[in-house]
């Protein structure tokens, strides 16, 4: 059982929204708020570990690219591209203040349709 209190505040609120709510369209909708949350909780924490790890170097071009045109328009498809890009530049989770990212990421990845390229990742 997940304990949406211990959760980041706009995740639980929208984990809240689906749990209480009856009309099954609108519950669905609400689940879909969940997941695009979750996906841009995880993307913002990749950044910060990729960051963390790069130093003066940046962001790798790839996701610079994918940055740029993305958050333009922050669709759930921008973010969930932007996910997957970010995935593949993370550092290996032995160097990762959340070594565990890594894998949650995948799942969400691929619960989304989006599954990572297992050469591609370093962790």
């Amino acid at each position: 059982m997940i304990e949406i209190e211990r959760l980041p505040h706009p995740l639980a609120v929208a984990l809240r929204g689906h749990a209480l709510e009856e009309r099954p369209f609108v519950r669905a909708w609400r689940l879909c708020e969940a997941m695009e949350m979750l996906t841009r909780f995880l993307t913002a924490t990749a950044l910060a570990e990729i960051a963390a790890g790069m130093g003066e170097a940046g962001f790798p071009p790839a996701l610079r690219r994918v940055m740029t045109s993305g958050l333009g328009r922050p669709t759930f498809g921008a973010w969930a591209a932007i996910l997957r890009e970010a995935r593949a530049a993370l550092p290996p989770s032995d160097r990762m203040l959340a070594p565990e990212l890594g894998r949650a990421i995948d799942d969400v990845l691929d619960a989304i349709g989006l599954p990572t390229d297992p050469v591609r990742r370093r962790s």
